[in-house]
């Protein structure tokens, strides 16, 4: 019986880990283990292939994508207050650190030089390049997931609502979802439904 829950475990993380791939979709997993506090890469069979992390490095990260070329991996390293880039050799590259004013990235997503990010006190903003302050942000009440859509817009998930807002226009939603539970995660899919 174990084996079989492991296998169906393994194949849920194959799945999630080709909708973090993107536009390099593999059959390898990316993963965050919040046990040891740290990114996991792991081929189709369990074998772990890449990691970085431990504590001391990671302080509760809660977010990680392979960013597009397949090289460098974003983490959202929550209690260091921080969002990095991490290359394979495990060289990294701190793309927003502001403990005082925004606290607690929860999670990021790129797309071409800008970086959106959630953070824990209620904020989504995004980041140009490597940073202490955010280039645009809103107020969100507990946002937990964001997307980038294909029309520029944001997506944001805040554990109640699913809401599309306006990227640097008006902050009112253009869409609202409301009367959700506990929203952790959206995926924004090809047919236009939210997943």
């Amino acid at each position: 019986m174990k084996r079989i829950i492991l296998g169906l475990q393994v194949l849920g993380l194959i799945l999630v880990g080709q909708a973090f791939a993107g536009a390099t979709r593999t059959t390898n997993t990316l993963y965050v283990d919040q046990m040891t506090y740290m990114v996991k890469e792991v081929e189709r069979d369990g074998s772990l292939i890449w990691w970085y992390g431990g504590t001391g490095i990671l302080n509760q990260p809660s977010d990680a994508e392979r960013l597009p070329g397949g090289t460098l991996t974003l983490i959202c390293d929550t209690n260091n207050n921080r969002v990095i880039e991490v290359s394979p050799d495990g060289s990294t590259f701190t793309v927003f650190y502001n403990p005082v004013v925004y606290p607690n990235p929860v999670d990021a997503e790129r797309k071409g030089t800008l970086t959106l990010i959630a953070f824990q006190c209620g904020v989504v903003g995004v980041a140009t390049g490597s940073t202490s302050v955010l280039d645009w942000y809103i107020s969100s009440p507990n946002p937990v997931d964001v997307e980038w859509l294909a029309n520029g817009n944001i997506l944001v998930a805040n554990n109640t609502s699913v809401q599309e807002i306006c990227y640097q226009g008006p902050t009112s939603p253009l869409v609202n979802i409301g009367g959700l539970n506990s929203v952790r995660d959206i995926e924004w899919l090809s047919n236009g439904h939210i997943l």
